[in-house]
This record gives C-alpha cells, structure tokens and sequence, in this order.
C-alpha cells in the first residue's frame, strides 16, 4: 500500500529520469506516498509517517482524530468528550468536515497515458512529476493530491463509461485504497420505513406525463411510487452500486455522482422528486436554479426548513425519525413547490 517517498526519490535529486525509473522499479499501479503533505519514509527498515509506523491502522486513526478536531470548532463539547469520541459523533451523524480539509497524495506508476490526462483534466487534483522515462514519450509516473472528501467523490465513479478501462482499474485500486485508511469510507444511509406519506403526496400532484428527475434514489421505492403516476420519464441517480433493482422501460438509472460537472444539463426544466442525501442540499439549490426547476417535492431536515421557505417551498408533511431505517434523529419535512400550487 505504502511507497517510501524518501527512498524512492531522494536518493535521485540530480535526475528526474532516474527518479522516474526508481518510482517504476518500486510501484506497479498505486500507491500512498504522503497522508496531509507529509511523506512516506523508512526508518531502520520501517515505514513511518509524523513520528510514528505508517500501517493503515495508524493513518485510519489519525483520520479519524482529524475529524474529532474538526468537531471541535462546531460541537460545544459541554460533556468534555475527546477527540476519539468527538470523531465517533461526526462518523454518526456523518459530519465529514475534515475531510474537505485533510489531503491524500498517491503515486500512480506504469499506467496509461489516458489515466493522467483524466486527473489533469480533474481541476479536484494537484498534479506532480508528470515525467516520461528516457525511452518512452509516455508519461509513466504522476502523483496526485486532493483531499479526502474530493478522492471518494472521485472513486465513486471507477465504473462510470465516462472514463477508459485503464482509468477505472486505476480508480479502483485508489477505492481499495481508501476503504483500508479512512475510518468508515461507506457512509451509513437512513432509509425509509413505510411510504405512505410520499404515496399520498404523490397522488396529490399532477405528475402524468411528466419528466421526474431523482437524487438519491437508495433501493427505490420512492422510485417505484413515482412511476406508479404514470409519468413519462423517471431520471434516477444513486451513487451505491445495485442498491436500486428497478427494471422498467420509462427508467434510466445512473449509478454515479450527481455532482459531476454538467451530468444534470440534460435535465434542464424537469419536475424534482427526491429524499436527497442532506449533504446534497446545497447542491440541489444551485441545481435547481441553473436547471430552471420549478416544481419540486422534497425531503429535508429541519434545519434547512428556513432555506427552503424562502425559496417558496411550502410544508407538505412531517416524518418522524423512526420513519427511517436505521431510526433517525430529530423531524424531517416533506416540502413541495410549485405544481401550479
């Protein structure tokens, strides 16, 4: 997993060339050379990293301490708790501060010239020693840094066909990277228990032959209740692979991440119907406005209640927090907008 950073180039300051084929001789794929700009070393024969052993149990929980002290700038922690704890609140309620802020850099070695030109044209990522080997125009070593939060929004994509088959394989090496080292890469989702609410919503609002667009559509049973009003196109995305089995004619399932650019522009003045991840709230507002949607029906926490109001959404429902699976805290409102109100 590890590539010593020092070793690897430092003995090679005089020659770009000769660090190149060092990197070559020493990585064939990916590798992590440096957690928050601090590099990867030997030490009498072991990795080290700031002071101590560079194992992914290590770094895991320095990532995780990060994500405590983050905490500490938002919680007013009047229990005292320490950072582990703090860390294990933000993992809870999926606070993920730090890792907007905490960087990873990997090293990618004897790949395809096709990978580097997909991270050079990622303006997420800080490239470096995008260099050829002396008998090779191509170039066969590149490292590439980002922080954490924009490495898993990136990985989330290795099966998209956007990209060649050498950038996916690459992708997925960096995913397996990071489901060892961050401290719970898989979020935990809150699904809902019953329906019933949304059904008669729903049927309240004049959806036939409409196009519906849905962010988050989890296993797909708001999916299911929004086809079931006979609309003429259901546009559905959720980035969890095979959580969503719905098979019929008038569905497109994207399985990526919603916020890559311009992925929404065909949807340019369709309807908006989603229990969204609420970390996509602000998203969706922007989304809303540069897509001309008007009519929208909603999920969100009561906290973003205010935003919405003066948008002009008004308040359809309340759902409780044992609505969902697992039982959710605090109230959640089903607001809608538009629908020639």
């Amino acid at each position: 997993m590890f590539l010593d950073l020092h070793n690897a180039c430092m003995s090679h300051e005089d020659s770009i060339p000769d660090r190149v084929r060092a990197f070559t001789e020493t990585v064939q794929g990916v590798a992590v050379i440096a957690v928050g700009g601090f590099p990867i070393t030997t030490e009498n024969d072991t990795l080290r990293w700031c002071g101590g052993p560079a194992t992914a149990d290590r770094i895991r929980g320095e990532f995780a301490k990060g994500l405590g002290t983050s905490a500490v700038l938002t919680y007013m922690n009047k229990a005292g708790h320490s950072l582990e704890k703090l860390s294990s609140i933000c993992v809870e309620r999926k606070h993920d501060w730090a890792f907007r802020w905490m960087t990873l850099s990997l090293v990618f070695s004897n790949v395809d010239i096709a990978v580097e030109l997909a991270f050079a044209r990622d303006t997420r990522f800080l490239l470096s020693w995008p260099v050829a080997t002396a008998n090779t125009q191509r170039p066969r070593v590149f490292v590439a840094s980002g922080t954490l939060k924009d490495w898993v929004k990136f990985v989330a994509n290795a099966d998209s066909p956007d990209f060649d088959k050498h950038t996916r394989a690459a992708m997925q090496k960096a995913a397996e990277l990071l489901q060892e080292l961050l401290p719970r890469p898989n979020w935990e989702q809150h699904f809902l228990s019953y329906f019933s609410i949304h059904r008669s919503a729903l049927q309240s609002l004049p959806l036939r032959d409409r196009s519906v667009l849905e962010i988050g559509a989890g296993n797909g049973e708001l999916t299911a209740l929004i086809l079931e009003q006979d609309v003429a196109h259901v546009a559905a995305f959720e980035i969890d692979k095979g959580l969503c089995k719905i098979s019929d004619s008038r569905l497109k399932l994207y399985e990526q991440d919603v916020q890559h650019p311009g992925i929404l522009t065909p949807f340019e003045g369709w309807t908006l119907i989603a229990n969204p991840p609420y970390s996509l709230l602000g998203f969706i507002i922007d989304q809303m406005t540069a897509l001309r949607i008007n009519d929208a029906l909603l999920l969100i926490p009561e906290r973003a209640l205010p935003d919405f109001e003066a948008l002009g959404f008004r308040l359809f429902a309340e759902l409780p927090g044992n609505a969902f699976t697992p039982a959710s805290t605090g109230r959640h409102f089903l607001v809608a907008r538009g629908f020639d109100d």
